[in-house]
C-alpha cells in the first residue's frame, strides 16, 4: 500500500472527517488503515439493508458500544445519509466519545438528498488519484500519462489489462450509474457532452458551448457535470465568469472553468484518444 499523503493529516488530528472522492482512489483503504474499533461498510448489501430502513439502529449500537470503542468508519456513508444526524446526535451530546471516519464517493448525491453534512463538526478532505510523490520510486510517467493513477490500476502490471480495467471504470462508474440515478434523460446527448469534457482536460471548459454542440439545454447537463467531476477525477483548476457578456441578447452570464483530469479516465472515455 503507498503511503498517502492524507494519512499524515488524519493521524496528526483526532477531529471527526468525511473523506470524498472518485471510486477506486484508495479512501476505504486510508481509513481503514486507522484501525477504527467499529466498521460499516453501507456498500456490503446485507449493512445497507439493515440500517437504510432503519437508521436508528445506528445509535442504539452506539449507545451500547464497550469504553474501548472510539473511533467508528462509516464507508460510503452516502448510501443511508440519514446515518449522518446520528453523528451529528453523537458529536453534539457527547463530544470526545467518538471519533467518526467518513467516506463517501458522491458529495453530489449527498447534496441532492439534502443530507446533513455537519459543518463545523467535522472536517471534510478530497482525496485524488495517486500523486508523484506518493508513488516515490514507483513512479512511471509513461505509465502515468497512458493509464492514470489510479491506486488499483496503476498498480496492474500488464498494460493491455490497464486499459481494459480503465475501460470497465468508465462503462460502470459514468454511464451506467448516471443513468441509474436518472440524472439526464437525453442519454444520447449527455454522451457527446461526456466525450467533449474529456477531451477538454487542462483546458477552458465553457460547458453552454459545449451543452449546444452536445445538442443540450445547460440546466440539464448541470447534475451530469457535477456527477462526472465526482467520478471522472475531475477538478477544477481555476474559473473566471463573464458577467457582462451575454446579457444584452438574454443569456445566461457566461462562466469558464479549467479542468484536470486523471489521465487513464480521459482516455477511456474519449473516442479520440484510442486507449
Amino acid at each position: 500500500m503507498y503511503r498517502r499523503s492524507l494519512a499524515k493529516i488524519l493521524r496528526a488530528n483526532q477531529r471527526s472527517v468525511l473523506v470524498l472522492g472518485p471510486r477506486q482512489v484508495g479512501k476505504s483503504t486510508l481509513l481503514s488503515s486507522l484501525k477504527p474499533d467499529l466498521s460499516l461498510n453501507l456498500a456490503n448489501p446485507r449493512v445497507f439493508r439493515d440500517f437504510v430502513g432503519h437508521p436508528e439502529r445506528l445509535e442504539r449500537e452506539l449507545r451500547a458500544a464497550r469504553p474501548e470503542v472510539r473511533t467508528v468508519f462509516l464507508d460510503e456513508v452516502q448510501r443511508v445519509p440519514a446515518l449522518l444526524d446520528v453523528v451529528q446526535l453523537f458529536l453534539d451530546e457527547h463530544p470526545g466519545r467518538f471519533r467518526f471516519l467518513l467516506s463517501g464517493s458522491s458529495a453530489r448525491k449527498l447534496r441532492r438528498g439534502q443530507a446533513n453534512l455537519l459543518p463545523g463538526r467535522i472536517h471534510v478532505h478530497q482525496m485524488h488519484p495517486l500523486l508523484a510523490c506518493e508513488l516515490g520510486a514507483d513512479f512511471d510517467l509513461d505509465r502515468a500519462l497512458a493509464h492514470g493513477t489510479l491506486p488499483g490500476i496503476h498498480s496492474e502490471g500488464d498494460g493491455a489489462l490497464r486499459a481494459a480495467d480503465l475501460r470497465s471504470y468508465a462503462d460502470t462508474y459514468l454511464r451506467e450509474e448516471i443513468q441509474a440515478e436518472a440524472l439526464v434523460r437525453n442519454l444520447g446527448g449527455f454522451s457527446r457532452l461526456l466525450d467533449l469534457m474529456a477531451a477538454s482536460s487542462g483546458r477552458i471548459l465553457n460547458v453552454q458551448a459545449m451543452c449546444r454542440q452536445a445538442g443540450l439545454w445547460s440546466s440539464q447537463a448541470s447534475g451530469a457535470n457535477c456527477s462526472t467531476g465526482s467520478r471522472c477525477c475531475r477538478w477544477p483548476i481555476f474559473w473566471r465568469s463573464f458577467p457582462g457578456r451575454g446579457r444584452v441578447r438574454g443569456r445566461h452570464p457566461i462562466t469558464r472553468f479549467r479542468y484536470r483530469s486523471n489521465n487513464g479516465t480521459v482516455k477511456a472515455v474519449s473516442p479520440w484518444a484510442g486507449l
